[in-house]
Order: structure tokens, then sequence, then C-alpha cells
């Protein structure tokens, strides 16, 4: 598959400045409710620390921000920036 180079770009320049808006949920959330299972996005970067995994669920009302999540047994949610959620979810 040939490799799209700005959204690349984009997409690992807003995984290295990700902004968290806000928390919707600290605990027990529906995550269905937010687009989360399934995530419409996942994000799977391997880093010299390890591999590092991001869930990303559907658009907040008519705004560009998602939901957001770490994976597994987490059911806390968070809102991404609408900046890094445009870079990291493209169609």
């Amino acid at each position: 598959a040939k490799v799209n180079k700005a959204a690349l770009t984009d997409a690992l320049s807003a995984l290295r400045g990700l902004k968290l808006e806000r928390y919707v949920v600290d605990d027990g959330a529906d995550l269905k409710l937010y687009g989360l299972a399934p995530p419409f996005l996942t994000l799977e970067v391997t880093t010299p620390s390890g591999k590092q995994t991001l869930l990303i669920g559907g658009a907040q009302g008519g705004s560009g921000r998602r939901y957001g999540k770490p994976p597994g047994k987490d059911t806390a949610v968070f809102v991404l920036s609408e900046a890094d959620s445009i870079k990291l979810v493209r169609t």
C-alpha cells in the first residue's frame, strides 16, 4: 500500500503533542455511547519505551473532537482536542 507522507507526518505530530480537552467519565462509562465499543480507530505506536495504544471513538456532537480511551479494562473516557482529532482520523 502507498503511504500518504503528509497524513503520517500529521498523525505523528498529533501523537507527540496529544492534548486531552477533558475527561468525560472517570470510571464506568458505557463505551458504546462514545463509539468505543468497538472503537472507530485503534492506534498502536512502538517507541523505544514500548508499545503505546490509543482507542479513538466517535465524534463529540457536531464537533471535530473525538472521544478516546486507553486500551484494556479502564473505562475512563476523555475528549481529544479538535486539532489532534482531525490529524489522527482521516477518511
